[in-house]
C-alpha cells in the first residue's frame, strides 16, 4: 500500500486489487432453457431483447413447421413487462462444440501437399511413350517431404503416333511395289479417319520392302485400328505400277503421354523446388521417369491463425459451396463467416470482419470489425488482445460444478474468440522502424471464409413442443439436461437475480430436476422460482393436489397455461 501527497492534508491511497473477488452477476431474473444457439450452459447477462435474439437466436424448424423455444417467449414478455437484465443459460442434450474457422492462409508454406492436389501443371520431364496405364505411386523426392501418393495416367487419347525408329515397322500390312530402294525423307502419311499431319522418314532396301520408319511428325487424331497409307508416288515408284505401302496402326503405334497427376495421399515437409520423381518401371514402361518440379501451388500455404465461434452446434456451422455472387450454401441468419482485408506487410497490420453467414459479396452484413489488427504478441494492437481469447468449460460433476476459465484476454467480440495464433510475430518492426523480412509472409492475406466441424444438433428427443410438451420430452429434452445449469446457478457469489424460471418443466412431470431448482433456491435464500405444475390441459383437480403437495416459500405456481403472441414466428401458440 502507498500513500501519495497531492495537497496539504489531502493523500491518495494505493489499494492493491489484485486479491479482490470479482463481482457476481447481477440481473433481475433468470432463465434456464433451451435455444437456438449459444454456449451450452454458460450463463451470460442479456439487457434486451434484441441482445437476446442476437446471442440465442430465434426461431427454427422442426420437420416443416417453424417453432421457438418457450424460453425465448419468456424473455421477450420479461422485456415487455419492465424487466431490465436476465441472467439466460441454454441447456441441450448431448455434446455440443464451436466451429472453426477455416483456413486463414498467409505467404508462409506449410510444406503440406494435400490429397486431391492436382500436379500436372507442374510436369519437367519424361513419363512419355510405352503403353497406356493408371497406377498409383509412391514418388523419390529430392527434398525432405514425405508421405505423398501419386495416381499417375498416361493416355494415347492425343492420336499422335510413336516417334520412334521403326515403331510402325510392324505394323506394315501392305508392302510396295514398283518402287526404288533409297532413303525418302519428309513424306506425309495420308488416310485414316481423323489422322493428320504425321511425316515420316521412309527407307526401302529394295522395290518391295521397307526396312525402316521414322516419325519426324507425329500429327494428331489416330485411332488404333485405322489404316495410314505412303503414297508410291513418293517412294520412286514408276508411273502407274506403283503400289501403297498401308500401315493398320495397333495401340503399341500410338505416342503415350501423362495427362493426370492426382495426389491420392497428403504429404508433409515439401518445398518449392523439391522435385519428385516416378521411376518408369512404375509406368508401363515409358521411355523415362516421370518429373514433377513442385511449385508454390502445390503446397499449402499456412495457416496465419484460427478463429472459434463463441456460439456452439451445427447451426453455426457455414461451410460449404461458394455461389458465384459469394453466398454460402450453409449460410443463414444464426451463423457468421470471416474476411480478412487491409494486410499490410509494411506495419505488419490487417484487419479482420465478422459477417453474417448468408449475406454476398456485393450486399455484405458486417457485424464486428476489428481494424489494424497484429501477430505481434508485444503489441498493443495484438489480435488476441483486440478481439479476445478466453472460453469458459464447465468442470466437476453434480451438486460441485463451476465454470473455469482459459485464455489470456476478455473476449471482446460478441460473435468469435481467438483459439491459436499460428504464426506470432514478435517486435514485426525492427529499431528502424522496417518490418523483419522474416515476418512478413506470416500476414494473412486478403480473402474470406466460413466455420465449420461444429456439431451438436437442437433436434433431439421426438421434439414435442408448446402445449404438446409432456413428461418424456420437453422440446427434444429431458429434465437431466438441466441438472448441470441449476446447480451453476445455486452458485450466489457468482449469480445474483430475484426470480428464477424453467419454462418447458412442470412439476408433476419433471419433480426430480425442479426440486433441486427449489431446494437450491430454499439454500440460496436471496430469490423464488417461478414453477409451472401441470402439463396443458390438466384438470383442477390435478392442479390443486400438485399445488398441495409443495411446501416452500421459494415457489410460486401460477395456472392455467395461457395463450400467447410468440414474438418471432407470429403465431398465437
Amino acid at each position: 500500500m502507498a500513500e501519495t501527497l497531492i495537497s496539504p492534508g489531502v493523500l491518495a491511497r494505493e489499494n492493491d486489487q489484485s486479491q479482490v473477488t470479482s463481482q457476481p452477476i447481477q440481473a433481475g431474473a433468470a432463465l434456464v432453457g433451451p435455444t437456438v444457439k449459444g454456449q451450452v450452459n454458460i450463463p451470460k447477462l442479456i439487457t434486451t431483447y434484441s441482445e437476446y435474439q442476437a446471442n440465442f437466436g430465434t426461431t427454427f424448424d422442426s420437420g416443416s413447421d417453424e417453432y421457438t423455444f418457450l424460453t425465448s417467449i419468456s424473455a421477450y414478455n420479461y422485456f415487455q413487462n419492465g424487466g431490465t437484465s436476465l441472467i439466460v443459460t441454454r441447456v441441450a442434450s448431448g455434446s455440443f462444440t464451436s466451429a472453426t474457422s477455416s483456413t486463414i492462409f498467409n505467404d508462409q508454406e506449410s510444406g503440406d501437399v494435400p490429397a486431391g492436389a492436382n500436379l500436372f501443371g507442374s510436369y519437367t520431364s519424361g513419363g512419355e511413350g510405352g503403353a497406356a496405364f493408371e497406377n498409383t505411386v509412391t514418388p523419390g523426392t529430392s527434398g525432405t517431404g514425405t508421405g505423398v501418393q501419386l495416381a499417375v495416367t498416361a493416355s494415347s487419347a492425343n492420336g499422335k503416333l510413336l516417334a520412334t525408329a521403326d515403331a510402325l515397322l510392324a505394323s506394315i500390312t501392305t508392302q510396295p511395289a514398283g518402287c526404288a530402294a533409297a532413303s525418302y525423307p519428309g513424306i506425309a502419311l495420308t488416310g485414316g479417319t481423323g489422322g493428320t499431319g504425321a511425316i515420316a522418314t521412309v527407307v526401302l532396301d529394295s522395290a518391295t520392302n521397307i526396312s525402316s520408319i521414322t516419325v519426324t511428325t507425329t500429327g494428331s487424331g489416330y485411332i488404333a485400328g485405322e489404316t495410314i497409307t505412303i503414297p508410291s508416288s513418293s517412294l520412286g515408284a514408276s508411273g502407274a505400277g506403283g503400289t501403297d505401302p498401308i500401315i493398320t496402326l495397333v495401340s503399341g503405334d500410338l505416342f503415350v503421354e501423362t495427362v493426370g497427376v492426382q495426389v491420392t495421399t497428403a504429404g508433409t515437409g515439401y518445398a518449392v523446388g523439391d522435385t519428385l520423381t516416378v521411376t518408369a518401371a512404375d509406368m508401363g514402361t515409358p521411355t523415362a521417369d516421370l518429373v514433377l518440379t513442385l511449385v508454390d501451388a502445390d503446397i499449402t500455404d499456412d495457416n496465419a491463425f484460427t478463429l472459434e465461434t463463441i456460439g456452439e452446434g451445427i447451426i453455426m456451422n457455414s461451410d460449404g459451396a461458394l455461389a458465384s455472387n459469394g453466398s454460402l450454401t450453409n449460410g443463414t441468419s444464426d451463423n457468421i463467416r470471416w474476411e480478412i482485408s487491409s494486410p499490410n506487410t509494411s506495419s505488419g497490420t490487417f484487419s479482420v470482419i465478422i459477417r453474417q453467414g448468408n449475406d454476398t459479396n456485393r450486399a455484405k452484413s458486417v457485424l464486428e470489425s476489428f481494424n489494424n489488427v497484429s501477430l505481434d504478441p508485444k503489441a498493443s494492437n495484438y489480435i488476441s488482445r483486440i478481439i479476445g481469447d478466453q472460453k469458459q468449460v464447465v468442470r466437476g460433476s453434480g451438486t460441485d460444478v463451476y465454470l473455469q476459465t482459459s485464455g489470456s484476454y476478455v473476449n471482446a467480440s460478441r460473435y468469435v474468440r481467438v483459439k491459436s495464433v499460428n504464426a506470432k510475430t514478435p517486435d514485426y518492426l525492427d529499431n528502424a522502424g522496417n518490418a523483419k523480412s522474416e515476418f512478413t509472409a506470416s500476414i494473412p492475406v486478403a480473402a474470406s471464409g466460413a466455420f465449420g466441424d461444429a456439431v451438436g444438433s437442437i433436434l433431439t428427443g421426438t421434439g414435442k413442443y408448446y402445449q404438446y410438451i409432456d413428461g418424456n420430452d420437453t422440446q427434444g429434452l429431458v429434465g437431466d439436461n438441466y441438472t448441470t445449469a441449476f446447480n451453476l446457478l445455486a452458485n450466489k457469489d457468482d449469480y445474483k437475480y430475484n426470480i428464477i424460471s424453467a419454462p418447458g418443466l412442470y412439476q408433476s412431470g419433471y419433480s426430480s430436476v425442479l426440486n433441486t431448482l427449489i431446494s437450491n433456491t430454499e439454500n440460496r435464500g436471496d430469490n423464488i422460482v417461478v414453477l409451472d405444475l401441470e402439463p396443458y390441459a390438466s384438470s383442477i383437480t390435478a392442479v390443486t393436489s400438485t399445488a398441495t403437495a409443495q411446501d416452500t416459500s421459494y415457489a410460486a405456481a401460477y395456472w392455467p397455461w395461457c395463450m400467447v403472441t410468440d414474438p418471432d414466428s407470429g403465431q398465437r401458440v
